[in-house]
């Protein structure tokens, strides 16, 4: 994303367990990644509790105070990530960052277009039988 003229700003969801994200903040750190990076790492409240926690799909979970959520946004945040006070606040801190962007003139912002018309409505298509499901696989024709 760095090399990609088109992207302007990073966004990272990281989550509790592992030290993945501490290689953004090395990234960030050695300047191999110089665009503003909006981050959160899921998991915060696995201090709340008095055993370890599980979460996300894969049941990630801290294995040493380094691996946990707050430790890892706090590290972000000490080199430069913009992380917001919770996850809930995530979308407005990607605004604010974005609108700094079009502000400095890093974003031009573009009228939006009118996505284009979907050639047909599946439903129909199928009825008509320009579409034939056979088992898990369609055939068009």
């Amino acid at each position: 994303y760095e090399a990609d003229p088109n992207v302007k700003m990073v966004v990272l969801l990281g989550e509790v367990g592992g030290v993945e994200e501490y290689h953004v903040c090395k990234m960030m750190r050695d300047k191999k990644l110089t665009k503003p990076l909006v981050a959160w790492c899921i998991g915060t409240c696995s201090d709340m509790f008095t055993s370890e926690v599980q979460f996300g799909h894969a049941g990630s979970l801290a294995g040493s105070a380094l691996e946990k959520a707050a430790a890892k946004n706090a590290a972000l945040a000490a080199h430069g990530a913009v992380v917001p006070d919770s996850f809930d606040t995530l979308g407005g801190a990607i605004n604010k960052v974005y609108k700094k962007l079009v502000s400095e003139g890093k974003i031009i912002v573009k009228e939006e277009i009118e996505p284009p018309k979907v050639p047909m409505d599946y439903d129909w298509a199928r009825v008509s039988t320009l579409i034939k499901v056979k088992g898990k696989q369609s055939l068009h024709f």
